[in-house]
């Protein structure tokens, strides 16, 4: 037999395309795909209860706006909708129903959730999350999870399973990525015991952990052989807080944070092409933010994040897209902000983001703006030492 080669999930939808469900069951490949489907922008497009993939792709493909409908922001990979086309073109996914489909934004819960449901099989319903997107308010929300012991979106994704799984019968299914990963797991150990039993496969693609205890949990134990959990070699979104024990760790074409997206994942087959460890790098967030987390308080954890978003949000961007196109502006604003901190604030920035810079500062914006080791603004000189200052005391710490 040929050896397969190395593909994306574009190449496997190509590859698998001629198969359907009915003939080879739901794999890992696939669940994949349909949390990246979730990413995309149905607002005001879907006007009926269900769609089959095929009908979605060509709404979306005539949509009139498909140019700004398709841009997600730089976060998003842009090739998401080509993976609705070759879906809609392929006898595997074009006859998968799509329903259920909800949006929500709000700045003042800090919330960013998204939803929608993929009927794959006779009485087989994948609920599809979708995770952290370009929008800082996004991002804010992910970093609540340092200190707050339920979100925004967990609520909302609690509820939304609830509504679908009184509509849906047979199996359910969930995936999610980023922060979609986390809540498909808090869902799961938290919906009714009658509705846990329905559930036959959980998908964590790259999501955010828990605290430790949340693993002796019993509803937790219930659900854990369900449980499929995949992070890239360089994972950083993912070593936020602590994983479960069983996960593969996926091979990328990419480098940095751009790992976290799964269209750099490398396929083989039915399957991902597994790693066999975690980088230098992914270690060290780990070590560094798990460490800070269960050195401080959830209060003081609050405390860091709101400065820490002051500090992001002085630069007027609504997205890490924003901020990257207005680079010397927004760092310019964002350093001004971070120089007016009382020393004591200034520290618990520099603690945490000494992590971050050296874990994503060449990929993500909202953190390259603070790169401090290159500072755009004159205003921080000051700064400077404070952080020679800091690196100073580490070093003999």
């Amino acid at each position: 037999m040929a050896k397969l080669e190395i593909s994306n999930l574009i190449d496997y939808v190509e590859w698998r395309g001629d198969l359907t469900f009915s003939m080879v069951p739901l794999t890992e490949v696939d669940a994949i795909i349909f949390s990246q489907l979730a990413y995309l922008n149905f607002d005001g497009l879907l006007t009926k209860e269900k769609y089959t993939l095929q009908e979605v792709a060509e709404l979306f493909r005539l949509a009139p706006d498909y140019d700004s409908r398709s841009y997600m922001g730089m976060m998003i990979n842009s090739q998401i909708p080509e993976l609705l086309e070759k879906c809609g073109h392929s006898a595997r996914f074009k006859d998968v129903e799509l329903s259920n489909y909800t949006s929500v934004l709000d700045g003042k819960k800090e919330e960013q959730f998204a939803a929608m449901v993929f009927a794959f099989d006779k009485k087989k319903t994948m609920i599809a999350f979708r995770g952290t997107d370009d929008t800082l308010i996004g991002w804010k929300e992910d970093f609540n999870f340092s200190f707050l012991p339920v979100i925004p979106y967990q609520t909302e994704a609690l509820s939304y399973f609830s509504t679908v799984a009184q509509k849906f019968s047979g199996d359910l299914y969930l995936c999610g990525h980023s922060k979609a990963g986390n809540a498909v797991v808090y869902v799961a150990v938290n919906v009714p015991a009658k509705d846990q039993k329905r559930i036959a496969e959980i998908y964590n693609f790259d999501g955010p952990g828990f605290v430790s205890e949340f693993y002796e949990r019993a509803e937790y134990k219930a659900i854990e052989p369900k449980l499929k959990t995949f992070f890239p070699e360089n994972s950083i979104v993912g070593m936020v807080f602590y994983h479960s024990k069983d996960f593969k760790i996926v091979q990328s074409c990419e480098t940095g944070v751009m790992q976290h997206d799964p269209l750099s994942w490398n396929v083989r087959g039915n399957f991902v092409v597994q790693a066999d460890d975690f980088t230098e790098e992914s270690k060290f967030f780990f070590n560094s933010f798990n460490e800070w987390a269960d050195r401080l308080t959830p209060e003081k954890r609050e405390r860091f994040v709101n400065i820490l978003f002051d500090v992001i949000n002085a630069s007027d961007a609504k997205s890490n897209t924003e901020i990257d196109e207005n680079k010397l502006t927004a760092s310019a604003k964002m350093f001004t902000e971070f120089a007016k901190l009382e020393n004591e604030d200034k520290k618990y920035v520099l603690e945490i983001i000494h992590g971050l810079v050296k874990a994503g500062k060449n990929n993500l914006p909202m953190i390259a703006a603070l790169n401090f080791e290159n500072p755009v603004s004159p205003v921080i000189d000051k700064i400077k030492n404070d952080i020679a200052e800091y690196k100073e005391k580490k070093r003999n710490s």
